[in-house]
């Protein structure tokens, strides 16, 4: 029974070698040698044969299209960004807004399935609605302040966007809230 055990082990063994070889075998391997470099021409007057003096050139030209077409698509993505980042204030305030009335919807119907007498009943539906109330109100200021520090902090975003130290203490204000 034991050379059997040990005949098991040692087939097992061996077999896990010869998968391990096979899998190695398979890898491709490169390296930067193989794999031939392309490089990039960035500007339209690197690829110019002409002469500085030649009419018929529109190298020039293309360059500076190029340049205006560039600074459009920044100015598009800043736009785009601005309103994404107002987008995300106003989703997270409709999100809290559902959020609230889904409580207070809930909280109402656990005060009807209650034994609670009438006049207790209406006093807790009135606290339910002063505490929503509360909640709502809440979630209004809390939003414009972020508003407001959204807005203050585009005027410092090269600042915060210079150090690792500079992010981290905007993160900690906006865990405050």
């Amino acid at each position: 029974m034991k050379k059997m055990l040990y005949l098991t082990a040692a087939m097992c063994s061996l077999f896990c070698l010869l998968g391990v070889e096979n899998a190695q075998a398979q890898r491709k391997n490169h390296t930067k040698a193989d794999v031939a470099v392309v490089q990039a021409q960035d500007s339209a007057a690197t690829n110019c044969n002409c002469m500085a003096q030649d009419e018929d050139c529109n190298c020039q030209k293309m360059l500076k299209k190029k340049h205006k077409k560039d600074k459009e698509m920044k100015k598009h993505h800043k736009d785009k960004e601005k309103a994404h980042k107002k987008k995300k204030h106003h989703d997270w305030l409709k999100k809290e807004l559902r959020d609230i009335e889904e409580k207070y919807d809930e909280a109402i119907e656990k005060i009807e399935d209650s034994s609670f007498a009438d006049h207790n009943k209406e006093i807790l539906r009135q606290q339910a609605q002063a505490s929503k109330d509360l909640a709502i109100k809440q979630a209004k200021e809390i939003n414009e302040l972020r508003m407001q520090q959204s807005e203050a902090r585009e005027a410092m975003a090269d600042e915060i966007a210079a150090e690792k130290d500079n992010r981290k203490a905007i993160e900690e204000i906006s865990d405050i809230n």
